[in-house]
């Protein structure tokens, strides 16, 4: 059989399919893979320029010029999932995308236009937000629209990625929260504003940061009881930090931290873990670390006999590192410090 009646009888059987079944395929194609679709013929034409929820993942290069260009010839309402990271995309109106579902951006990339219209954007159906790179005036007008649900009542998952948050000011009681953010990421935070977060994020279910500061105590009224996942990395030692972050977190099931040990003491904390955390967490299903620390060449800490200590160190290990650098986790292969 020819090569041409091969592709003939290909052909034939892709136009086969039902409206309905290319509908679906499309749905998990992103916006400039559905450009090689185009113009294979009328009838495909037509059912993408019907589709709706086309996911738009915009990595792209100056030079990127037709990506660009094939971009703006969709309906901004067919847009459901957009990601920016590029200045080419500098007279893009954000005000055009009222039916997004996910929103990700790096300030760094937009003008002062487009993030003026980010700040007065309603989406009502956005349900992931991600934002990188995020200047002050930003992060005080963002958190606020937040917490407050007015913008995005949907808005259920969150990232930030702040430049600097030390002069962020917070006041809890000039807020009237109605969020339903469950899943929440911060890529740096402090001790003395978690309160602010326990409080304001009432259904938060997944917290993962940053703790950059020494600790402090925490001011609130009552534990968050919604807490159920948590990823912590403290800035400082662990074993001053996590025994108190725990005494507000009552009801996780999962925990992983990471930080660094007191020289030498890889058994020492172990053992006071294994006392604290039946009590401070009940409900703990999985345990995860990354704890760095130092031995001398003289020193060494079993990771069998950690093991024994609790049921949920049941998988840590200890890597090796330059000199007698150390750590014991439960969820890595190689020693991988710094990153």
């Amino acid at each position: 059989m020819s090569r041409n009646i091969l592709s003939s009888t290909n052909q034939r059987q892709l136009e086969s399919f039902p409206d309905e079944l290319f509908l679906e395929i499309f749905q998990y194609i992103d916006i400039l893979t559905l450009r090689s679709f185009k113009g294979l013929n009328k009838r495909i034409d037509s059912i993408i320029n019907t589709l709706n929820n086309i996911i738009l993942v915009v990595e792209l290069t100056q030079n990127s010029t037709n990506d660009f260009a094939y971009f703006f010839k969709f309906n901004p309402k067919q847009i459901f999932h957009l990601k920016l990271c590029s200045t080419l995309w500098s007279s893009l109106n954000f005000m055009m995308f009222t039916e997004l579902r996910s929103l990700t951006f790096d300030c760094d990339y937009l003008t002062k236009d487009q993030i003026n219209q980010i700040i007065q954007l309603n989406l009502p159906y956005l349900k992931r937000l991600s934002i990188f790179n995020m200047k002050y005036f930003l992060q005080q007008v963002f958190f606020y629209k937040i917490i407050r649900g007015e913008h995005f009542p949907s808005l259920k998952t969150c990232h930030f990625d702040f430049n600097d948050n030390s002069e962020l000011k917070l006041n809890s009681y000039k807020l009237s929260s109605r969020n339903i953010i469950r899943s929440l990421s911060i890529n740096k935070w402090n001790w003395s504003k978690l309160d602010f977060l326990f409080q304001q994020f009432q259904y938060l279910f997944r917290f993962e940061t940053y703790l950059e500061d020494s600790y402090s105590s925490i001011d609130l009224i009552q534990p968050c009881l919604t807490l159920k996942y948590l990823k912590i990395t403290f800035n400082t030692s662990v074993i001053s930090s996590l025994e108190q972050l725990l005494k507000w977190t009552p009801n996780l099931i999962r925990l992983r931290v990471r930080g660094n040990l007191e020289k030498s003491t890889g058994n020492v904390y172990f053992i006071e873990m294994s006392n604290y955390l039946p009590t401070l967490v009940p409900y703990l299903q999985q345990f995860d670390c990354e704890l760095y620390c130092y031995m001398n060449e003289n020193e060494y800490n079993n990771p069998l006999i950690i093991q024994k200590y609790s049921p949920f160190f049941e998988r840590v290990r200890c890597l090796y590192g330059q000199g007698g650098n150390r750590c014991f986790t439960t969820d890595m292969e190689t020693y991988s410090y710094g990153k």
